[in-house]
């Protein structure tokens, strides 16, 4: 940080005087903001970085520039001592003596980004940290592009700026609805925090109402599972890809899960092999028997290093390979990992009769509701059901 007092000779008035200046710069980005004292240029000394003189009220305004000086300092100590970013609108606010209402809404944003990270691996996934990173590149597009602003204060958000972020994603970002309610959720979390820190003393979500839109669940049938499995692939990324997929079609576990799963996650109760961990998205603990088709995919990786059960790459090479899995198998679906997690819960489980209350244990749903929506989409379950009606 660089802080440097100058005299602004362009807004020389009338009278010959103009304004000393003090320019505050962190990382290449500059404000600048008038110290409301007024002299002619002869008077200022830019080497020594103070007023020529020797009045009463020179010394006043030199002491005056030092004190301004002293304010950018202590703005800076506050923010490592807290452990916030510094940011020229926080320097802004406490050199106009507005600290009670001096945080910002990117402040805030990095403030749970920084502390989400300190928990990645720990309680959080780097992909929620993405979510809130994302969601700030949003915002920070929002001001820039509709307010003409790199920030705004939290005392300043208001239910018109929570509506104008939705229009602004829906329409200027090309969003669907579901994605502008998911970043607006995160937005909200960020507000809460700012409302438990005593940062900001009004919500101003009180009046915003987003609902995520049902999405339909894509799930292979026991045809195109089977189809899959047996299905000879010589790509040896291809193929490790399809054997991961086809783990968590018998497990239920989302990548993430998989990712992190361990020897510690195995536990052998009543002659049964067992997974039981506490989902990375929800905390939720799974409980899952080991089914066969699982165990031989484990099998097959036994001679993997020390520590590492399955073959798995990053969640974005994962799910490009996935789509050239669907082409080369003739099945006619979008296909993201997660699709698994629902081939699961629909085909492997609800569809063989399994007790839905025992389904949603094993996928580690918090509640019923969550593991009501795949028996909304099961058509063969229903059809199975209903057959002696006919």
């Amino acid at each position: 940080m660089k802080i440097l007092f100058w005299y602004n000779r362009v807004k020389t008035n009338k009278k010959g005087v103009a304004p000393i200046m003090i320019r505050i710069t962190i990382d290449g980005k500059r404000l600048n903001i008038s110290t409301n004292i007024e002299i002619e240029e002869k008077y200022w000394d830019q080497n020594h970085q103070s007023i020529k003189g020797n009045s009463d009220l020179i010394d006043k305004y030199n002491q005056y520039l030092v004190y301004l000086k002293s304010k950018v300092w202590e703005a800076q100590n506050e923010c490592l001592k807290n452990d916030t970013p510094i940011t020229l609108d926080f320097i802004r606010n406490k050199i106009k003596g507005t600290e009670s209402n001096s945080y910002s809404l990117l402040e805030t944003f990095d403030y749970q980004i920084t502390h989400l990270k300190n928990r990645v691996g720990i309680d959080i996934s780097a992909s929620t940290v993405k979510k809130y990173e994302t969601c700030k590149r949003k915002v920070q597009s929002f001001l820039d592009t509709e307010k003409s602003r790199s920030d705004i204060l939290l005392h300043e958000l208001n239910h018109q700026f929570i509506f104008e972020f939705d229009a602004f994603m829906r329409t200027k970002e090309g969003l669907q609805n579901n994605g502008v309610v998911k970043n607006i959720q995160q937005l909200k979390t960020v507000i809460k925090i700012a409302l438990l820190n005593d940062w900001l003393n009004k919500d101003p979500f009180v009046k915003y109402q987003g609902r995520i839109i049902e999405s339909k669940r894509t799930f292979l049938t026991d045809e195109e599972l089977n189809r899959l499995e047996l299905i000879e692939i010589k790509n040896d990324k291809l193929q490790r890809v399809r054997d991961v997929y086809i783990f968590s079609c018998y497990t239920g576990l989302a990548f993430s899960d998989v990712a992190k799963l361990n020897e510690e996650h195995f536990q052998r109760i009543n002659n049964q092999n067992w997974i039981i961990l506490d989902r990375t998205k929800t905390k939720n603990q799974s409980t899952i028997p080991l089914l066969p088709k699982a165990v031989a995919i484990l099998n097959k990786y036994s001679t993997l290093k020390s520590g590492i059960l399955l073959p798995i790459i990053s969640s974005q090479n994962t799910n490009k390979y996935l789509k050239e899995l669907a082409i080369i198998t003739g099945i006619n679906k979008k296909l993201s990992f997660h699709s698994a997690r629902h081939t699961f819960a629909s085909t492997v489980t609800l569809n063989q009769g399994v007790d839905i209350m025992t389904v949603s244990a094993m996928l580690g749903h918090r509640t019923l509701k969550s593991t009501q929506i795949y028996s909304k989409v099961n058509l063969n379950k229903i059809a199975g059901d209903t057959k002696k009606l006919f």
